[in-house]
């Protein structure tokens, strides 16, 4: 329920209805979260197809805008559309599933968690969780069925190992 009225909150606003009015070919494409208990403000992104950049709303108690940014993506890699309708597994029942495995298979416990809810082909919760024994543990769920799509286990010590080539 965070996410979803997070972006009814935004929606609501003043500073989101005035900037929507300038900004009518921007999309929501993603909504990130880092989750560790100190900093649980989600961010919403909307995305400017025309102009390939991207415009972020944290919400907080106040609403804090970032516009015109550069996009961390691949080249050529289309920012699809976000589309809510299809979201039908919450943000508590991804973690669930999350938290499941990494007890379950793994034996470990997660630290820190960053969500992102995004379009890769459907949408999905794209989980990261860093363990208490510098694991990092990502979980694509589809965010329409709740099937885990797709998980990954690393090692810390591995991507550091990965610059080192």
């Amino acid at each position: 329920m965070l996410i979803l009225n997070s972006i009814k909150t935004l929606e609501e606003s003043e500073i989101f209805k005035n900037w929507k009015q300038k900004h009518d070919k921007f999309y929501i494409c993603s909504v990130f979260l880092i989750m560790d208990h100190v900093n649980e403000s989600p961010q919403i992104d909307y995305y400017d197809p025309d102009k390939d950049r991207i415009t972020n709303f944290v919400i907080d108690k106040n609403i804090k805008i970032t516009e015109d940014e550069k996009i961390f993506k691949k080249e050529k890699h289309k920012i699809k559309k976000l589309d809510l309708s299809k979201v039908k597994i919450s943000l508590e029942q991804a973690l669930s599933k999350v938290e499941n495995l990494l007890i379950e298979k793994y034996k470990e416990t997660a630290h820190r968690k960053i969500v992102v809810l995004q379009n890769l082909e459907r949408e999905v919760w794209n989980i990261t969780s860093l363990t208490t024994n510098l694991n990092i543990l990502n979980v694509k769920i589809d965010a329409t069925n709740g099937d885990i799509v797709e998980e990954r286990l690393n090692s810390i010590l591995s991507f550091k190992d990965k610059q080192n080539l």
